[in-house]
């Protein structure tokens, strides 16, 4: 009966450690730019009309914070959140949800997690 109460315990623990991660804000970064992305010919990408070049190992990650492939925004017009790097190529993307959108629009940052690459 012990070693019941005691599995029960840690997969209780366990259980309230997922919530919580699960329930935690994603990571952005509190200097990125806003902008409109629209996928073009690749590697270039327009944001807010400007082209921009993606770099060799870019990633864009969706509202779910995993990544997503060029091929899949095609044809969408989505609100991002981006870094450019030393060179002005674009290095990260995240796909905005529409709190999040709100909150940079409203000139409110996120709390700093981590900075920006630069």
């Amino acid at each position: 009966m012990r070693v019941n109460t005691r599995l029960f315990s840690c997969l209780l623990l366990c259980l309230f450690v997922c919530l919580r991660v699960a329930a935690d804000d994603r990571p952005l970064p509190y200097n990125g730019t806003v902008g409109t992305l629209s996928i073009s010919a690749l590697p270039a990408i327009v944001i807010d009309g400007q082209t921009h070049k993606l770099t060799a190992g870019a990633q864009i990650r969706n509202d779910k914070n995993l990544i997503v492939q060029t091929a899949t925004l095609k044809g969408a017009d989505v609100k991002v959140l981006y870094n450019l790097n030393k060179l002005g190529q674009v290095d990260r993307i995240w796909i905005l949800t529409p709190a999040e959108l709100q909150q940079f629009e409203s000139g409110t940052r996120p709390k700093p997690i981590y900075p920006a690459k630069n």
